[in-house]
């Protein structure tokens, strides 16, 4: 009777390098039933068939994708969020169908391949990446972004805004794809917070530059004027701490107004123009 333990022999394909030889379990099966071996005994062999693939799988799935991250170059940033009414970049990052149209050549080559499921809740979306390799092992991505309820866009809007920005963080971690600035798009929003808090705090900020657009919009036109009363006139009808704090945004973190308007709003002549037009408020520039 044939010896249901298989032991799986090894060779030594170079000088320090220890390689198992393939087994087709099939075979081992078929040799099996042709030696009449018991039930129990063709069922452990077929489970070992089963984990055979299965090791099989999940090391040609990592050989694929180390393959994959030597052959990618760092993606370039293809997109440019500029300051409003000024020609400074706030941030750049890489599009979602940059990326894919970057990577599909080299997916396509190393048997590797994605799928997008999505789940909503309590308030945020989660956006999972599956990597699949042919040979049928997967590994899954997840990235959960919260849908900002107060934020200036329609909630198909938002939750389209969100869904994008997790789908491309839930591809590049998946990958481990690197953009040409290492994520300059979340770094740039605030030291070392995590691209939801980043997201959320911008859609915050984006909020409140939408309702009070018309506002935003005079100050700068006054501050451009060098017109401190007036801007500090216009910026007093905004009387909500939480407004003023959303609004207060460095350009550097996607605010909206620019360096050289901060420092006319945090002048001594503007908090003095300030505690005229609110005096009872307390709150004075930026």
């Amino acid at each position: 009777m044939m010896n249901d333990k298989v032991e799986q022999p090894l060779i030594v394909k170079q000088v320090g390098e220890i390689v198992p030889i393939n087994i087709n379990p099939e075979a081992l099966i078929m040799k099996g039933i042709e030696n009449n071996l018991p039930v129990e005994s063709l069922e452990r062999l077929l489970a070992m068939r089963e984990t055979l693939k299965a090791e099989q799988a999940k090391e040609a799935f990592f050989m694929a994708l180390a393959q994959f991250q030597a052959d990618c170059p760092i993606i370039v940033k293809n997109k440019k969020v500029m300051q409003k009414n000024s020609n400074q970049v706030r941030y750049a990052y890489a599009s979602l169908d940059s990326i894919i149209s970057q990577i599909s050549p080299l997916l396509k080559e190393h048997g590797l391949s994605y799928m997008f499921k999505s789940e909503s809740r309590e308030g945020a979306i989660i956006q999972s990446c599956e990597v699949h390799h042919y040979m049928g092992h997967v590994e899954v991505s997840s990235f959960t972004i919260p849908i900002d309820v107060d934020g200036y866009m329609g909630d198909a809007q938002k939750s389209g805004s969100a869904s994008s920005y997790a789908k491309r963080y839930a591809l590049t971690n998946a990958f481990g794809i690197l953009t040409s600035d290492q994520d300059d798009d979340a770094q740039s929003l605030g030291g070392n917070q995590t691209p939801q808090d980043l997201y959320k705090k911008f859609s915050k900020h984006m909020a409140a530059v939408f309702d009070n657009i018309d506002i935003i919009n005079t100050v700068k036109e006054f501050l451009l004027n060098d017109d401190l009363d007036g801007a500090a006139e216009a910026w007093a009808e905004i009387d909500h701490i939480d407004v003023i704090s959303a609004l207060s945004l460095a350009p550097t973190k996607g605010g909206c107004f620019t360096i050289e308007e901060r420092r006319k709003m945090s002048s001594d002549d503007f908090k003095e123009m300030m505690s005229v037009h609110r005096a009872d408020s307390g709150i004075k520039g930026l």
